[in-house]
């Protein structure tokens, strides 16, 4: 506004004056009556300090012009701020950077495009499908093969290994029976635990069988995946690649509690939920489920193991109001074997229920198949109709989960399986997050229309590479999203929500975890003390929720062994001495950061089972 002309009066000594002039920086002169020269004022500044206008009009603008003028420059202030946090920010995550490459421990990269991604993420990934195929393929041993469950011609059985196994759920491998190569998939690989599924019958038990993995074609499938994600335009997949670090909050704590988490999964189109063990993560999974199912809204929820979405399927279930037939299903093959026996929970069960003609005469043409020699006629045509309900029985099952409202599998399962992977979801939740690849994320929020949910833990296990452990690979989603370092530097996030009230440990081994992995932001719920209070008084070590065993008096010696893990005996039997005083009442897990020791722990538990057994 032009001041020149207008009438001042100066409130503290000088008395009327007129202004006289106005200069580009908006600094009036003005000509008071008892002054011969004139004084310099900023303006509109001064309209609201020393100078009072007697145009009232002139007045009302000057107070609309001066607290403009306070907003641009509170404005201004705050964007300095952020800016100078900002760069301290970045000054941190350089330093842990520096660290985690100094300790050959992977660095989420940031991408400026999302070309920049899909080339980087495809190099990484042909990187490790080189290495498997180099390194990968060998035959293995496993042994004390058990049938487990036979549903619609699949055979489900377990076995223990003798070392730990790291392979992904749904990976097709080839069983050795007597130079016989067999087909097979499998269900689950945990630790010495290797459930697989196959249309042959091996035998109600199997003492020792080799099999031989090529999980790189898990790899080549996500390679194609991610191809046709970079021509699809995903709005949710590319804000998840380019806008993570641009959603933290410097001037906001992290938001928690799971009500906040089912109202953020519902409002904006990326949530992530932050899930420390017994904090009800399955829970309020479940809850944002339903939530979003009951919106209209068709849900897919994925994971990277079966054991998760096993727990899923099941929870959604139990607290749905609605459980109609076909409205939720598990595809896939399930671990759980109250799962394995529902009625219509799993796709393939609920395929079986509704077609029980087809049923009844499979189980006639398998019959009659054992009555009749391979070389019979009556015998290929018994195999030939088979063939034929099968697919007719696979080609329904496809049907039913393109209708279905909640669909449950693996993440695995999606990215081979065109019924998923060529479809599209209103909602996308991914449960255990930090466990997969980066890119495997990327590929499930391609799916999401509307809203896609991470659930997960940072603080647990990351994603397993076996070609590099400094491999970007190896960097969880949380990280990528700048999420880490920002609850690290004390920071909030828009997309992150905390469940920070955990109901399963004693406040004292919470208390460590709180400490040690949580930042001091995990609190306990009441009464959980009082309820673990029974185990805490019972031996070996009655009224403590923690102890230590100190061995360093005692000649402990460690060993390395030729795959660079270690392995100490006498840590081994005192860990399995105490667990056995505990397993007289309660069920006890062992856990060693090496895989030679607990291999050695494996074998000593299993030696003790078959003493007791015999």
């Amino acid at each position: 506004m032009n001041y020149v002309g207008k009438k001042v009066y100066h409130k503290a000594q000088f008395g009327n004056g007129i202004i006289i002039a106005q200069d580009e920086s908006n600094r009036v002169t003005v000509q008071f009556d008892a002054l011969s020269e004139p004084k310099t004022f900023p303006a509109p500044a001064c309209f609201t300090t020393f100078l009072q206008l007697l145009d009232e009009t002139a007045a009302k603008q000057a107070a609309d012009e001066a607290r403009a003028h306070e907003t641009r420059a509170a404005t201004q202030k705050a964007l300095k701020e952020q800016e100078m946090q900002l760069r301290i920010f970045e000054r941190q995550i350089q330093s842990r950077q520096g660290k985690r490459q100094a300790d050959n421990k992977a660095v989420a990269p940031r991408y400026t495009s999302l070309d920049d991604f899909f080339n980087d993420q495809e190099r990484l990934i042909v990187s490790e499908i080189v290495y498997l195929r180099q390194n990968g393929g060998k035959r293995q041993k496993i042994v004390d093969g058990e049938k487990v469950e036979v549903k619609g011609g699949i055979y489900i059985y377990s076995f223990e290994a003798d070392s730990e196994l790291n392979i992904p759920d749904n990976t097709q491998i080839s069983l050795w029976q007597n130079e016989t190569e067999i087909p097979a998939v499998i269900i689950n690989c945990e630790e010495f635990t290797l459930t697989i599924a196959t249309a042959s019958y091996l035998g109600e038990k199997v003492s020792v069988i080799e099999f031989s993995a090529e999980p790189w074609k898990l790899l080549h499938f996500l390679t194609d995946r991610l191809k046709s994600l970079r021509a699809a335009n995903s709005p949710i997949a590319g804000s998840l690649i380019l806008d993570g670090h641009k959603k933290i909050q410097f001037d906001k704590p992290i938001l928690t509690g799971q009500e906040n988490a089912v109202e953020m999964s519902l409002r904006q189109p990326i949530t992530f939920v932050w899930g420390p063990p017994g904090t009800g993560k399955t829970q309020t999974l479940a809850q944002i489920a339903i939530e979003h199912m009951k919106a209209g809204q068709r849900v897919l929820m994925l994971s990277y193991s079966n054991v998760s979405v096993d727990g899923a399927i099941n929870r959604v279930f139990d607290l749905s109001d609605v459980k109609t037939p076909g409205l939720m299903v598990r595809y896939g093959y399930p671990r759980d074997k109250d799962l394995l026996r529902h009625e219509f929970l799993t796709s393939y069960n609920l395929v079986l229920s509704k077609h029980p003609q087809l049923v009844q005469e499979r189980i006639r043409l398998i019959e009659e198949r054992k009555r009749n020699p391979r070389t019979s006629q009556r015998f290929v045509d018994a195999g030939v109709r088979l063939s034929q309900i099968r697919k007719q029985l696979q080609s329904e099952e496809r049907k039913l989960v393109a209708e279905a409202k909640f669909i449950a599998t693996t993440v695995s399962k999606a990215i081979a399986d065109s019924v998923l992977y060529e479809d599209r979801f209103d909602t996308v939740i991914f449960d255990e997050a930090s466990m997969a690849y980066i890119p495997q994320i990327v590929f499930s929020a391609g799916l999401a229309e509307k809203h896609f949910i991470c659930m997960g833990d940072f603080s647990q296990l990351p994603p397993i590479v076996q070609s590099d452990n400094g491999s970007a690979l190896n960097a969880d989603i949380f990280q990528f999203c700048g999420i880490t370092d920002a609850v690290q530097a004390g920071h909030g996030h828009q997309w992150l929500c905390m469940l920070d009230t955990q109901y399963r440990m004693h406040p004292d081994i919470a208390a460590f975890s709180c400490k040690y992995m949580y930042h001091g932001l995990l609190k306990t719920a009441s009464g959980i003390k009082e309820k673990r209070q029974p185990i805490v008084m019972q031996p070996p070590m009655q009224g403590k929720a923690m102890g230590l065993c100190d061995l360093s008096g005692m000649m402990s010696v460690c060993l390395k062994t030729a795959d660079q893990s270690r392995i100490n005996v006498l840590s081994a039997m005192i860990s399995m001495g105490l667990a056995l005083r505990a397993a007289e009442r309660f069920d006890v897990g062992i856990i060693s950061p090496y895989s030679a020791q607990s291999r050695l722990l494996h074998a000593m538990s299993r030696d003790i089972a078959e003493r007791e057994a015999g």
